[in-house]
């Protein structure tokens, strides 16, 4: 599976929320890398629960940004749909089997989608991004 890679491309113009998508991208690729490498069990939970917690954290940073914006309760609501997504996946309790490709490909696609066509036109429109 393809790795996440940043680039200015997916910038929103503000360093704090360009810095935590960065972890974010980091953080997925390290569960994808240790999926990869059929890492212990102990090991995918620990990183899976360090991105639910931080993917929080990140979500909660960026809403405090989008609030003016005419869709910040529509953004909110396709957080809360990822975050809905990731415990349907059974992310909470990763084995080798809970963790498929399919569930790193909507990972890597939804988080590099959402930036790229939510939260870039979001924060252009609030004017954080030229």
């Amino acid at each position: 599976m393809e790795l996440l890679q940043w680039s200015s491309k997916f910038s929103v113009g503000i360093a704090k929320i360009d810095t935590q998508h960065q972890k974010l991208f980091s953080m997925i690729n390290m569960l994808i890398t240790s999926m990869s490498n059929q890492d212990d069990t102990t090991s995918l939970s620990w990183l899976v629960e360090d991105l639910i917690s931080y993917v929080h954290y990140h979500f909660s940073s960026e809403e405090n940004y989008l609030r003016a914006h005419p869709m910040y309760s529509s953004h909110c609501q396709e957080h809360h749909a990822f975050t809905t997504k990731i415990k349907e996946f059974e992310l909470a309790k990763p084995d080798q089997t809970s963790l498929k490709p399919d569930v790193f490909a909507f990972l890597v696609s939804w988080l590099s989608d959402h930036v790229l066509a939510r939260d870039r036109a979001h924060f252009r429109d609030l004017g954080y991004l030229l």
